[in-house]
Parts: structure tokens; sequence; C-alpha cells
């Protein structure tokens, strides 16, 4: 999966490639746009091809909500619901339910030697649903710790019948191009 979000997070271009045993299951590749900020707007997939969804008022897409989420946790806000598109199945837009932990104002162990992660941080815990699907269980979930800069740790995203965990290992701070 690849993607790209305008800084304003009103235009998404994206790419999935899902594979099994060698063999290509899925081959996605579109773009979004919004109409301004909290408004709907419209999802074009290229693969397959005429595949289009609607995106209704307050849509975000990846970057823009997790912008949303780190800012909702600096209010100290507990649940978050919003819309997200990423462009990663063909179900369309997604409601996201996020539960915001409370604040570790400093990380610990191997992390609190790091300068992008020894910051404030929160366990955040998000749950997927298809807005075109009405059933209680959510298709998949996610658990991290986010910190207040964006970079995330502790995923485990639970897809009920798999899940998968992953921790980050190293991190490293670029310096800022000369353009």
């Amino acid at each position: 999966f690849s993607s790209f979000e305008a800084l304003n997070g009103l235009s998404y271009r994206f790419t999935s490639r899902d594979t099994r045993s060698g063999q290509v299951v899925e081959d996605l590749q579109g773009k979004a746009g919004l109409e301004g900020r909290g408004a709907g707007g419209t999802a074009d997939f290229s693969r397959p091809e005429g595949r289009r969804f609607d995106l209704p008022k307050g849509t975000l897409f990846p970057t823009a909500h997790m912008v949303e989420l780190i800012a909702a946790a600096r209010r100290g806000e507990k649940i978050v619901y919003r819309t997200l598109f990423d462009g990663a199945t063909l179900d369309g837009p997604l409601a996201v339910n996020a539960v915001i932990g409370k604040a570790a104002p400093k990380a610990s162990g191997a992390h609190a030697r790091e300068p992008l992660t020894n910051r404030p941080s929160w366990r955040v815990r998000m749950a997927f649903f298809p807005l075109s699907a009405s059933k209680a269980a959510p298709d998949y979930e996610l658990g991290l710790t986010l910190f207040d800069n964006g970079v995330a740790d502790a995923y485990e995203i639970d897809y009920e019948s798999f899940s998968i965990n992953a921790r980050l290992e190293r991190i490293e701070a670029l310096e800022r191009p000369r353009c």
C-alpha cells in the first residue's frame, strides 16, 4: 500500500496490491478529492476501472485523520468518531470509532533515548466499520501508541480470524532537504 495526501487534506492518491502465495488477489489504484474542509467529495478507482464512491461530508483521508486524533488527544477527548477513506479496499469510506487513553508525558525504555519518541503519547484503539454495512461488529480493530508528532508504535491489528503485532525497532530523523 502506498498513498499521497495533499498538505491541506483535500486530495489523495492511493495504490494497494494484495498478494497471496505469489498471486495478485486485489490490485487497487485511484484518487480522491474533497470539495473543502468538512465537505464531501468523490473517490475514483482507475483499478478496477470505473469504481466510484461518494464521500460524505466530514470524510477525512488518513493523515488528516491522524492529525485530528492527535489534536483531540491534546484536548483530553476520549472518543473520536470520524468517516475515513484510505482506498485500501473496495468497501469505500469507513466509520472509525477511536478511543484515546490517558496521556503518557514521556516515553520509557528504548524510546526514551530517541528524540522522535521521547515525547507525549497516548494508547489509541480504533474500530473500523464500512459505511455500506449496518453490522454491530467492526471489520477490524487497530490499537497503537500514538506520539504527539504522528509517529506510532506498538501496532496491533485485529481482523478477528487473525491478528498482526508490530513494534517500532528503530527510527531516525532525516535532515530537512534544501529545496
